[in-house]
Protein backbone atom coordinates (compact mmCIF):
# COMPACT_ATOMS: atom_id res chain seq x y z
CA UNK A 1 0.00 0.00 0.00
CA UNK A 2 1.35 3.42 -0.94
CA UNK A 3 2.20 5.94 1.79
CA UNK A 4 -0.11 8.94 1.42
CA UNK A 5 0.34 10.31 4.94
CA UNK A 6 1.65 13.62 3.57
CA UNK A 7 -1.86 14.39 2.28
CA UNK A 8 -3.09 14.63 5.87
CA UNK A 9 -3.64 17.93 7.64
CA UNK A 10 -1.29 16.80 10.39
CA UNK A 11 2.44 16.29 10.47
CA UNK A 12 3.43 12.63 10.75
CA UNK A 13 6.72 12.05 12.65
CA UNK A 14 7.68 9.28 10.23
CA UNK A 15 7.07 11.39 7.13
CA UNK A 16 10.35 11.80 5.26
CA UNK A 17 10.85 14.53 2.68
CA UNK A 18 13.03 13.74 -0.34
CA UNK A 19 16.69 14.72 0.16
CA UNK A 20 17.84 18.03 -1.27
CA UNK A 21 20.21 17.73 -4.20
CA UNK A 22 22.36 19.96 -6.36
CA UNK A 23 21.39 23.62 -6.37
CA UNK A 24 18.85 23.02 -3.59
CA UNK A 25 21.65 21.93 -1.24
CA UNK A 26 23.65 25.06 -2.04
CA UNK A 27 20.57 27.22 -1.49
CA UNK A 28 19.96 25.64 1.92
CA UNK A 29 23.59 26.18 2.94
CA UNK A 30 23.49 29.83 1.84
CA UNK A 31 20.39 30.55 3.94
CA UNK A 32 21.65 28.99 7.16
CA UNK A 33 22.32 31.31 10.08
CA UNK A 34 22.95 30.62 13.70
CA UNK A 35 20.00 31.68 15.82
CA UNK A 36 20.03 31.65 19.60
CA UNK A 37 16.87 30.46 21.37
CA UNK A 38 16.41 33.96 22.81
CA UNK A 39 16.56 35.64 19.39
CA UNK A 40 13.30 37.04 18.09
CA UNK A 41 14.40 36.62 14.50
CA UNK A 42 12.34 37.85 11.58
CA UNK A 43 13.30 37.52 7.90
CA UNK A 44 14.74 40.65 6.30
CA UNK A 45 12.19 42.48 4.15
CA UNK A 46 8.51 41.62 3.61
CA UNK A 47 7.18 38.09 3.32
CA UNK A 48 6.67 38.25 -0.41
CA UNK A 49 4.69 35.04 -0.75
CA UNK A 50 2.31 35.98 2.04
CA UNK A 51 1.80 39.56 0.89
CA UNK A 52 1.41 38.99 -2.81
CA UNK A 53 -2.10 38.78 -4.38
CA UNK A 54 -3.84 35.44 -3.64
CA UNK A 55 -4.55 34.95 -7.35
CA UNK A 56 -0.81 34.95 -8.07
CA UNK A 57 -0.09 32.56 -5.21
CA UNK A 58 -2.68 30.04 -6.42
CA UNK A 59 -1.42 30.44 -9.98
CA UNK A 60 2.02 29.37 -8.77
CA UNK A 61 0.70 26.54 -6.60
CA UNK A 62 -1.31 25.15 -9.49
CA UNK A 63 1.92 24.10 -11.23
CA UNK A 64 2.95 21.87 -8.31
CA UNK A 65 2.02 18.21 -8.12
CA UNK A 66 -0.57 17.24 -5.46
CA UNK A 67 2.15 15.45 -3.50
CA UNK A 68 4.40 18.55 -3.50
CA UNK A 69 1.42 20.73 -2.54
CA UNK A 70 0.82 18.61 0.56
CA UNK A 71 4.48 18.67 1.54
CA UNK A 72 4.64 22.44 1.05
CA UNK A 73 1.69 22.83 3.43
CA UNK A 74 3.84 21.36 6.22
CA UNK A 75 6.29 24.27 6.04
CA UNK A 76 4.21 27.10 7.52
CA UNK A 77 0.76 27.91 8.83
CA UNK A 78 0.09 30.32 5.98
CA UNK A 79 1.20 27.76 3.39
CA UNK A 80 -0.99 25.13 5.01
CA UNK A 81 -4.01 27.36 4.47
CA UNK A 82 -3.00 28.24 0.90
CA UNK A 83 -2.34 24.64 -0.14
CA UNK A 84 -5.65 23.47 1.34
CA UNK A 85 -7.66 25.83 -0.86
CA UNK A 86 -10.77 23.99 -2.05
CA UNK A 87 -10.80 25.51 -5.54
CA UNK A 88 -7.15 24.50 -6.03
CA UNK A 89 -7.84 20.85 -5.16
CA UNK A 90 -10.99 20.81 -7.28
CA UNK A 91 -8.85 21.86 -10.24
CA UNK A 92 -6.39 19.07 -9.37
CA UNK A 93 -9.25 16.56 -9.33
CA UNK A 94 -10.58 17.73 -12.68
CA UNK A 95 -7.15 17.30 -14.27
CA UNK A 96 -6.86 13.80 -12.81
CA UNK A 97 -10.41 12.73 -13.69
CA UNK A 98 -10.11 13.75 -17.34
CA UNK A 99 -8.14 10.58 -18.06
CA UNK A 100 -10.13 8.35 -15.68
CA UNK A 101 -12.95 6.05 -16.63
CA UNK A 102 -16.14 5.94 -14.54
CA UNK A 103 -15.43 9.17 -12.68
CA UNK A 104 -17.33 12.32 -13.74
CA UNK A 105 -15.50 15.61 -13.35
CA UNK A 106 -18.12 17.20 -11.08
CA UNK A 107 -18.62 14.38 -8.54
CA UNK A 108 -16.74 13.61 -5.35
CA UNK A 109 -15.29 10.12 -5.00
CA UNK A 110 -17.59 7.84 -2.96
CA UNK A 111 -14.64 6.36 -1.01
CA UNK A 112 -13.55 9.76 0.32
CA UNK A 113 -13.55 10.59 4.02
CA UNK A 114 -15.95 13.50 4.58
CA UNK A 115 -16.62 12.90 8.28
CA UNK A 116 -14.78 15.89 9.86
CA UNK A 117 -17.38 18.56 10.63
CA UNK A 118 -15.39 21.21 8.77
CA UNK A 119 -15.59 19.10 5.61
CA UNK A 120 -19.07 17.62 6.06
CA UNK A 121 -20.61 21.07 6.46
CA UNK A 122 -19.41 22.10 2.99
CA UNK A 123 -21.23 19.32 1.10
CA UNK A 124 -24.05 20.58 -1.14
CA UNK A 125 -27.28 18.61 -1.82
CA UNK A 126 -25.98 17.64 -5.29
CA UNK A 127 -22.67 16.42 -3.84
CA UNK A 128 -24.47 14.39 -1.16
CA UNK A 129 -26.67 12.88 -3.86
CA UNK A 130 -23.65 11.87 -5.97
CA UNK A 131 -21.86 10.25 -3.02
CA UNK A 132 -24.91 8.35 -1.75
CA UNK A 133 -25.93 7.19 -5.22
CA UNK A 134 -22.47 5.85 -6.05
CA UNK A 135 -22.18 4.16 -2.67
CA UNK A 136 -25.34 2.24 -3.46
CA UNK A 137 -27.37 3.64 -0.56
CA UNK A 138 -31.07 2.86 -1.25
CA UNK A 139 -32.67 5.82 -3.00
CA UNK A 140 -35.79 5.71 -0.86
CA UNK A 141 -33.68 6.89 2.10
CA UNK A 142 -32.31 10.07 0.49
CA UNK A 143 -34.05 10.93 -2.81
CA UNK A 144 -36.95 12.84 -1.22
CA UNK A 145 -34.57 14.59 1.19
CA UNK A 146 -32.42 15.72 -1.71
CA UNK A 147 -35.40 17.18 -3.57
CA UNK A 148 -36.49 19.09 -0.47
CA UNK A 149 -32.97 20.36 0.25
CA UNK A 150 -32.62 21.71 -3.29
CA UNK A 151 -35.76 23.85 -2.89
CA UNK A 152 -34.05 25.98 -0.21
CA UNK A 153 -37.31 26.53 1.67
CA UNK A 154 -37.93 26.77 5.41
CA UNK A 155 -36.84 23.16 6.02
CA UNK A 156 -33.78 23.45 3.77
CA UNK A 157 -31.16 23.38 6.54
CA UNK A 158 -32.76 20.45 8.39
CA UNK A 159 -33.05 18.38 5.20
CA UNK A 160 -29.47 19.15 4.23
CA UNK A 161 -28.19 18.18 7.68
CA UNK A 162 -30.02 14.86 7.42
CA UNK A 163 -28.48 14.27 3.99
CA UNK A 164 -25.02 14.95 5.38
CA UNK A 165 -25.63 12.58 8.28
CA UNK A 166 -26.45 9.83 5.74
CA UNK A 167 -23.12 10.52 4.03
CA UNK A 168 -21.42 10.22 7.42
CA UNK A 169 -23.11 6.96 8.44
CA UNK A 170 -22.55 5.29 5.06
CA UNK A 171 -18.77 5.81 5.02
CA UNK A 172 -17.01 2.49 4.42
CA UNK A 173 -20.33 0.64 4.36
CA UNK A 174 -21.35 -0.29 0.82
CA UNK A 175 -18.28 1.20 -0.85
CA UNK A 176 -14.92 0.21 0.72
CA UNK A 177 -12.88 3.09 2.10
CA UNK A 178 -9.08 2.50 1.92
CA UNK A 179 -7.81 1.62 5.41
CA UNK A 180 -5.02 4.19 5.17
CA UNK A 181 -7.68 6.95 4.96
CA UNK A 182 -9.55 5.91 8.09
CA UNK A 183 -8.97 8.20 11.06
CA UNK A 184 -7.14 10.79 8.95
CA UNK A 185 -8.58 14.27 8.46
CA UNK A 186 -8.14 16.19 5.23
CA UNK A 187 -8.35 19.92 4.67
CA UNK A 188 -11.29 19.91 2.27
CA UNK A 189 -13.66 17.62 0.38
CA UNK A 190 -11.81 17.77 -2.94
CA UNK A 191 -8.49 16.91 -1.34
CA UNK A 192 -10.09 13.88 0.30
CA UNK A 193 -11.67 12.95 -3.04
CA UNK A 194 -8.28 13.13 -4.79
CA UNK A 195 -6.59 10.85 -2.25
CA UNK A 196 -9.48 8.38 -2.43
CA UNK A 197 -9.21 8.29 -6.23
CA UNK A 198 -5.51 7.40 -6.16
CA UNK A 199 -5.84 4.81 -3.40
CA UNK A 200 -8.92 3.24 -4.96
CA UNK A 201 -6.84 2.23 -8.00
CA UNK A 202 -5.16 -0.36 -5.78
CA UNK A 203 -8.50 -2.02 -5.02
CA UNK A 204 -9.22 -5.18 -7.03
CA UNK A 205 -12.40 -6.28 -5.24
CA UNK A 206 -15.35 -5.00 -7.24
CA UNK A 207 -18.61 -4.05 -5.51
CA UNK A 208 -22.06 -5.22 -6.51
CA UNK A 209 -23.05 -1.61 -7.14
CA UNK A 210 -20.20 -1.11 -9.62
CA UNK A 211 -20.97 -4.33 -11.47
CA UNK A 212 -24.60 -3.30 -11.93
CA UNK A 213 -23.84 0.30 -12.87
CA UNK A 214 -21.50 -0.39 -15.80
CA UNK A 215 -21.99 -1.84 -19.25
CA UNK A 216 -19.39 -4.44 -20.25
CA UNK A 217 -17.54 -5.68 -23.31
CA UNK A 218 -17.69 -9.48 -23.51
CA UNK A 219 -14.90 -11.62 -25.06
CA UNK A 220 -15.23 -15.42 -25.33
CA UNK A 221 -12.26 -17.83 -25.58
CA UNK A 222 -9.84 -15.06 -26.54
CA UNK A 223 -11.82 -14.16 -29.66
CA UNK A 224 -14.43 -11.50 -30.16
CA UNK A 225 -17.99 -12.70 -29.66
CA UNK A 226 -19.78 -11.13 -32.61
CA UNK A 227 -23.41 -10.72 -33.52
CA UNK A 228 -24.55 -8.48 -36.37
CA UNK A 229 -20.92 -7.40 -36.81
CA UNK A 230 -20.86 -5.75 -33.38
CA UNK A 231 -18.86 -6.58 -30.26
CA UNK A 232 -21.07 -8.26 -27.68
CA UNK A 233 -22.04 -6.10 -24.71
CA UNK A 234 -23.57 -7.34 -21.48
CA UNK A 235 -25.24 -5.91 -18.40
CA UNK A 236 -25.53 -7.28 -14.86
CA UNK A 237 -29.04 -6.63 -13.57
CA UNK A 238 -30.23 -6.11 -10.01
CA UNK A 239 -32.37 -9.26 -10.28
CA UNK A 240 -29.21 -11.39 -10.33
CA UNK A 241 -29.10 -12.12 -14.07
CA UNK A 242 -26.53 -11.17 -16.70
CA UNK A 243 -27.73 -10.71 -20.27
CA UNK A 244 -26.46 -9.46 -23.63
CA UNK A 245 -27.77 -6.07 -24.71
CA UNK A 246 -28.64 -7.54 -28.13
CA UNK A 247 -29.91 -10.91 -26.94
CA UNK A 248 -26.54 -12.64 -26.84
CA UNK A 249 -24.77 -14.01 -24.83
CA UNK A 250 -27.56 -15.92 -23.18
CA UNK A 251 -29.16 -14.92 -19.88
CA UNK A 252 -27.34 -16.39 -16.84
CA UNK A 253 -27.19 -15.84 -13.09
CA UNK A 254 -24.34 -14.00 -11.40
CA UNK A 255 -23.02 -13.20 -7.92
CA UNK A 256 -20.17 -11.34 -6.20
CA UNK A 257 -18.42 -13.24 -3.41
CA UNK A 258 -17.01 -11.73 -0.21
CA UNK A 259 -13.64 -11.21 -1.85
CA UNK A 260 -15.15 -9.03 -4.57
CA UNK A 261 -14.81 -11.70 -7.29
CA UNK A 262 -17.53 -12.31 -9.87
CA UNK A 263 -19.03 -15.68 -10.76
CA UNK A 264 -21.44 -16.25 -13.64
CA UNK A 265 -23.67 -19.35 -13.42
CA UNK A 266 -21.54 -22.35 -12.39
CA UNK A 267 -18.40 -21.25 -14.24
CA UNK A 268 -15.07 -20.64 -12.45
CA UNK A 269 -14.62 -17.41 -10.50
CA UNK A 270 -13.24 -14.43 -12.43
CA UNK A 271 -9.97 -12.78 -11.40
CA UNK A 272 -10.36 -9.00 -11.23
CA UNK A 273 -7.85 -6.26 -12.04
CA UNK A 274 -7.76 -2.56 -12.95
CA UNK A 275 -6.55 -0.91 -16.11
CA UNK A 276 -4.50 2.29 -16.20
CA UNK A 277 -7.51 4.63 -16.45
CA UNK A 278 -9.34 3.13 -13.49
CA UNK A 279 -11.61 0.77 -15.45
CA UNK A 280 -12.29 -2.86 -14.57
CA UNK A 281 -11.23 -6.08 -16.30
CA UNK A 282 -12.07 -9.56 -15.06
CA UNK A 283 -11.93 -13.02 -16.57
CA UNK A 284 -11.45 -16.73 -15.88
CA UNK A 285 -9.55 -18.01 -18.90
CA UNK A 286 -12.74 -18.72 -20.83
CA UNK A 287 -14.28 -15.25 -21.03
CA UNK A 288 -13.13 -11.69 -20.33
CA UNK A 289 -15.19 -8.63 -19.39
CA UNK A 290 -14.10 -5.00 -19.63
CA UNK A 291 -16.11 -2.10 -18.22
CA UNK A 292 -17.37 0.44 -20.74
CA UNK A 293 -19.47 3.21 -19.22
CA UNK A 294 -21.54 3.87 -16.13
CA UNK A 295 -24.75 5.55 -15.08
CA UNK A 296 -22.90 8.70 -13.96
CA UNK A 297 -20.87 9.26 -17.12
CA UNK A 298 -21.56 11.70 -19.92
CA UNK A 299 -23.93 10.46 -22.59
CA UNK A 300 -22.34 9.71 -25.94
CA UNK A 301 -18.91 8.92 -24.50
CA UNK A 302 -17.42 6.04 -26.48
CA UNK A 303 -14.98 3.36 -25.38
CA UNK A 304 -12.65 1.43 -27.63
CA UNK A 305 -12.87 -2.37 -27.42
CA UNK A 306 -10.10 -3.96 -25.32
CA UNK A 307 -7.12 -5.52 -27.01
CA UNK A 308 -7.34 -9.27 -27.59
CA UNK A 309 -4.59 -10.00 -25.07
CA UNK A 310 -6.89 -8.66 -22.34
Amino acid sequence: MSDFSFFSDYWFPNAVLPPAEGGTKRLLRSTKRKIKPSDNWQPDGPDRLKNQPPELTYRMLFYLTPEDLSRLGMCAKYLRGATNNEALWKAMCRLKYESFKHHPLNLLHPAGVYSPSTVLSTLSPAECKGILDRRGVPKNTWEQLCEEAEKEDATYEADLEELRSLVLTSEGDLWPTPEVMEGVEYGNKWKSSYVATILDLERTSITRQELISYEWFYVSHGRWSMRDEDVARVEFNTNGYRHGTKGWPMRQTWRVDRGGRVQVAGFPLHQTRRDANGGWIFGNGYVTYKSICGLWEAQGKKDDPPAEDE
